[in-house]
């Protein structure tokens, strides 16, 4: 879907910087080709507060009004590791 133009991919998750996954979700990796622009990436510490995470679902909810296409599919996957999983 990378270089989808008509697939908008938008993840919250940690800061690949300092945190798992270090391979991707970098903020400045938006897409390929015609797809760039459609990938949203809100790399956020580890440890964030619901005020911060608050400003991340706006930024994400502003890419979903934003984009040109009406989506005929939502899809959510969530994955939250507790503290005690991250030592895992």
């Amino acid at each position: 879907f990378y270089s989808d133009p008509t697939v908008l991919i938008i993840s919250i998750h940690c800061d690949p910087t300092i945190e798992y996954p270090w391979n991707s979700g970098y903020k400045d990796q938006t897409g390929s080709g015609e797809g760039i622009g459609k990938t949203v990436h809100i790399p956020l510490p580890a440890g964030t507060a619901w005020k911060e995470y608050k400003v991340a679902l706006s930024t994400a909810m502003e890419a979903v009004v934003d984009f040109e296409i009406r989506p005929g599919l939502l899809y959510q996957w969530a994955f939250t590791l507790t503290p005690e999983m991250q030592s895992l």
